[in-house]
């Protein structure tokens, strides 16, 4: 600790899915953080981030919230497993190898997010997991349950990329390309060319992803989704899965040329 005390942490579990670890400190003095709201965060909020940036120890930068729901994805390198992360926030707070793990904090001193990664092709670009979905994995691990990772099953596009390949609708959302068989999608009814438009009452619309919509669901749960289909709004229930149960070849074909 800063003041030269020094404890032994146990690891209580992981989850590689969601890039969380829940260590246990046995010391009752040690001042708890707060967790905020993610869901209530806005794009130009005040944020600081906070860890031991390049080994160098309390550190704090400063910046703001860039964006919500980002998605971001990384390849399997020197030993590291490729990981995708579906809903994560991003700020411009200079954020190093160290940070990782650290809270990001708003104004208030509240834990919004914790810090998981950079974008080293970039300047100003870090992210950090949202409280709402940190919170309930460590919830899970302190709990000796194993988490759940909300999974529909679908292959899509967002508004912007069929609309530059020249396809144009009546509407807004994520453009169904394929309903993968077997899984909750396919359940559900949903068809290549649908238009989902809402999760439950959450429009994807303004940034809002679908990843981002589905992750404070818990699989098992049912959500209600809105669709366009052949100019039609048309409303389908749909039972999440687990992500981490999905048959591994259950994956989306490659956009063609």
């Amino acid at each position: 600790m800063p003041d030269g005390r020094h404890f032994t942490a146990t690891v209580q579990g992981n989850d590689p899915l969601q890039d969380i670890a829940v260590v246990k400190v046995a010391d009752d003095s040690l001042q708890l953080a707060q967790f905020g709201d993610s869901t209530k965060l806005v794009a130009g909020q005040q944020v600081v981030a906070i860890g031991s940036p390049l080994g160098n120890q309390s550190s704090v930068t400063a910046g703001i919230i860039s964006a919500l729901h980002r998605t971001i994805s990384t390849s399997a390198s020197g030993g590291v497993p490729a990981e995708s992360l579906p809903d994560v926030l991003q700020t411009d707070a200079a954020i190093n190898p160290g940070n990782s793990g650290g809270p990001l904090a708003d104004a208030a001193g509240n834990v919004i997010g914790v810090n998981t990664a950079t974008n080293s092709a970039g300047q100003g670009i870090g992210y950090a997991i949202p409280s709402l979905i940190a919170k309930r994995i460590a919830q899970d691990l302190i709990a000796g349950r194993k988490p759940g990772h909300p999974y529909i099953g679908v292959c899509f596009q967002p508004e912007d990329a069929f609309l530059i390949g020249g396809t144009d609708v009546a509407g807004y959302g994520v453009l169904v390309t394929a309903a993968l068989p077997g899984t909750p999608a396919a359940k559900a009814g949903l068809k290549a060319g649908d238009l989902i438009e809402k999760v439950d009452s959450v429009e994807l619309n303004n940034g809002q992803t679908l990843g981002g919509a589905i992750q404070t669901h818990a699989p098992g749960e049912t959500v209600q989704l809105t669709v366009l289909r052949g100019g039609s709004t048309t409303t389908l229930p749909l039972t999440l899965a687990d992500r981490s149960s999905a048959s591994s070849s259950a994956s989306c074909p490659a956009p063609t040329p």
